[in-house]
């Protein structure tokens, strides 16, 4: 989801280059903001609904935590080499650019291609995690299961548009998900500092 509106993602590779060289910065800032701050801030995620599960963790949750971890990673991995790229192509020589910005265009779309389906793993498993523990809303656990899977399909050729579905309905999740820890951490006990419970 992030790829598909990102600034001047409908160009092509040649297209697009002109676009970067123009608006270097700009796109700097987005993947900063986007895949940076959405790694970190998703850690903060795990940590909460790691609290929040508490005595119901089990094998199956550890292996769903690593899935998040390598999400949060790869994420963060992927703005890194966009920024740190982007500022490498800016500092060639006009006749260098364009060899080095076709590897680095094909590099960025590999890894884009990427993020949904390990994130849709992560959500598939945690969804159906707190689905079999019964923790929070059961109808946060069935869109994250719909979401998740969705995701999962952007490993099939010709399913991209799934990635669409994913990034739209995992934002969804991800704010009913976030209003409900938020509620839930707002009527625990203040003495408890930042334990969550059911």
């Amino acid at each position: 989801m992030i790829f598909w509106i990102e600034p001047g993602v409908q160009l092509h590779a040649e297209k697009k280059l002109n676009y970067v060289l123009q608006n270097g910065l700009v796109f700097q800032t987005w993947y900063f903001f986007v895949f940076l701050g959405f790694s970190l801030f998703f850690l903060l995620l795990l940590r909460a609904i790691k609290q929040w599960i508490g005595p119901d963790e089990s094998l199956g949750y550890y292996l769903t935590n690593m899935f998040g971890f390598i999400w949060s990673s790869y994420i963060f991995v992927c703005g890194l080499i966009s920024i740190l790229t982007i500022q490498y192509v800016l500092s060639l020589s006009p006749d260098q650019q364009r060899g080095v910005w076709m590897i680095i265009f094909l590099m960025q779309s590999g890894l884009g291609d990427g993020a949904e389906w390990v994130g849709g793993i992560w959500l598939t498993t945690i969804s159906w995690h707190l689905l079999s523990i019964g923790k929070g809303p059961k109808i946060i656990s069935i869109l994250g299961l719909i979401s998740g899977f969705s995701g999962c399909f952007t490993l099939i050729p010709g399913f991209a548009f799934a990635g669409v579905i994913f990034g739209l309905s995992q934002l969804v999740w991800f704010i009913l998900i976030a209003k409900h820890l938020l509620l839930l951490s707002s009527l625990h006990d203040r003495s408890f500092g930042l334990t969550v419970t059911r």
